[in-house]
């Protein structure tokens, strides 16, 4: 959901728990990257750790690393044993994430791989049983990636999918670009989906909830 930034740092600051290592990722995030905005943020970050501690999934994917904000969330709460694999495209980002990883007190719980999602993630599938999935990556591949994990993860997984909003241009029919296209088409198609129950989710630019029946 799009909101003014005196309302989103009401959010952010009305938020209990959080580990303040995060806090530090997202500050220096915003501080060295060129397009800063694409971090997850303290409030989706708090979101993510609240879903792992009440689903307790074992193995998590996460596609799409960025600065490792996400995946740190993600293991916060994560049960003894348990892992969040994450990929990244961009090996300069993937390297950024892993000094930002391996300084958390949770690096261990997670593994970095760098490579194209669309390659390593049938892989990865054949590896792992996944039961919660956090989709952050190139956009125009969100059914891509969904449909592999429909077809892998067990029942009652949960998946998330990043930024379904896309700043609010998904419900102006004047705006048609590739990106705003393939989300609405997504959308529409999750939403039809018989397989799961769903619901987006107005957190940030929003987020799709969706849990595999």
């Amino acid at each position: 959901m799009v909101v003014s930034s005196d309302l989103q740092s009401y959010l952010d600051e009305h938020i209990s728990g959080l580990d303040p290592y995060l806090k530090e990722v997202e500050r220096s995030t915003f501080v060295n990257e060129l397009q800063p905005h694409m971090v997850s943020g303290i409030h989706q970050g708090m979101f993510l750790s609240m879903l792992v501690a009440l689903k307790q999934p074992k193995y998590i994917i996460e596609i799409g690393t960025f600065t490792g904000f996400a995946a740190i969330a993600l293991s916060k709460n994560l049960s003894e044993g348990g892992k969040v694999v994450t990929l990244e495209k961009d090996p300069e980002m993937a390297e950024k994430a892993r000094k930002n990883i391996n300084e958390s007190e949770y690096g261990t719980k997670i593994v970095q791989i760098t490579g194209d999602a669309a390659f390593e993630l049938p892989l990865l599938l054949k590896e792992y049983v996944f039961e919660m999935a956090f989709i952050d990556a190139d956009k125009a591949k969100n059914k891509e990636y969904y449909e592999l994990l429909m077809n892998a993860m067990p029942p009652q997984s949960l998946i998330l999918i990043d930024n379904v909003l896309w700043k609010g241009r998904v419900v102006d029919e004047n705006i048609k670009d590739a990106t705003t296209n393939s989300f609405r088409a997504l959308n529409d198609f999750i939403a039809s989906d018989p397989r799961v129950d769903a619901c987006i989710l107005p957190i940030r630019d929003g987020i799709w909830m969706i849990q595999k029946k």
